[in-house]
């Protein structure tokens, strides 16, 4: 087998891009150019506003494009399927060449990928697929030079593997990302949600969030509640009646500048439902909160019980206003509490960067 010498990211979506999916592998991407091999990340629309350290070649054809339009503009989702099987057939028409392993979050594109010349393919699974989709799961993994990466330990179940043929991907940090242990003491009193108004069409509730911004100003005046990737006109278009006084709305920013205002923030929110959608998540605030420092109050689902432990994190149920009220009040009133939880998960993560996230997979192709 020949020796791999470059890996090609392929998107079937817009890149680079301020989304959770972008950052993971722009920087998923990095760790495997700074780990020796050539990079090139392959997308059918490139957005030449946002800058990128890598190579990113936009693949999209005029069939395939149309398709991809009408998708992203008309909501055809069933119309996705034939757009990526046309782009996968043009990425390998571009990339012909043995010593190139194709990495993807697709899983109808790593089918194709892998069946067309034979391929050395990485899946990385970010939710137990259904349908087709775990039909062609299964296939992948009784094929020799697929790797396949879930996110977490939801597959363990649903496919039968051997140790080789399935490592875990987790959510990972930069370790320039991780602040010194000293600096989780001195913090402002803020409390912060990091994160957009919906994922995948499910919205956040943005009542939660004003009735806890009401509730501090009645019991902890000093303590205020920013959210960071929530505009203003978002947030007013959800909520009927008065708005709390108490929120400071900062819209989409930069992810640096989101980082530095974590640094200085007292408590991360997380505050994703229970549901078959949010079953596999591993949404990546919680180890940018845990990397920066802060406590993390999170709903308390199976999804974060299966990446937070107690020890980490304070969890509270999300259909008891009052549960998240005490939530946080045990975080304000016992300073000692909030330093602790906030320290064990700066502990937790400083072990899972990107160059522990690829390193096992890249190991596992170079034999």
């Amino acid at each position: 087998m020949k020796r791999i010498s470059k890996v090609v990211f392929v998107l079937g979506t817009r890149f680079p891009t301020e989304k959770a999916y972008g950052t993971t592998t722009e920087f998923t991407a990095q760790a495997v150019r700074n780990s020796g091999f050539e990079v090139v990340v392959v997308t059918p629309k490139k957005d030449n506003s946002i800058p990128s350290e890598l190579t990113v070649i936009a693949l999209g054809g005029p069939l395939s494009l149309r398709i991809f339009d009408y998708i992203v503009f008309k909501s055809r989702k069933g119309f996705f399927e034939l757009f990526v099987l046309l782009y996968s057939i043009r990425v390998i028409l571009t990339f012909r060449n043995n010593s190139v392993c194709f990495w993807t979050r697709d899983i109808v594109a790593a089918y194709v990928l892998s069946s067309i010349g034979k391929y050395r393919v990485v899946c990385e699974i970010h939710r137990t697929p259904s349908g087709l989709r775990m039909v062609l799961l299964r296939r992948l993994a009784q094929r020799r030079k697929v790797i396949l990466g879930p996110i977490g330990d939801f597959l363990d179940q649903e496919i039968p593997h051997s140790r080789n043929k399935m490592i875990k991907l987790p959510m990972a940090v930069n370790s320039t990302d991780l602040v010194e242990a000293n600096h989780i003491h001195s913090r402002e009193k803020t409390i912060t949600y990091l994160g957009s108004a919906s994922s995948s069409g499910n919205t956040i509730s943005f009542k939660v969030l004003n009735d806890l911004a009401e509730w501090l100003k009645n019991h902890h005046r000093e303590w205020k509640l920013e959210l960071i990737g929530i505009s203003e006109a978002e947030f007013y278009s959800q909520l009927k009646g008065e708005i709390s006084s108490n929120i400071r709305l900062f819209g989409r920013l930069p992810r640096e500048v989101a980082l530095r205002k974590l640094r200085k923030s007292a408590c991360g929110l997380v505050i994703y439902p229970e549901g078959s959608y949010f079953r596999d998540s591993f949404p990546v605030k919680i180890v940018e909160y845990a990397a920066s420092g802060v406590a993390i109050v999170a709903s308390d689902t199976h999804a974060h019980r299966r990446i937070l432990e107690e020890s980490r994190a304070k969890f509270f149920n999300l259909n008891s206003t009052e549960s998240l009220f005490e939530a946080i009040e045990s975080l304000v009133l016992d300073e000692e509490f909030r330093l602790r939880i906030a320290t064990h998960a700066r502990e937790w993560v400083s072990v899972m960067t990107y160059e522990s996230r690829v390193r096992p997979v890249l190991d596992q192709l170079q034999l």
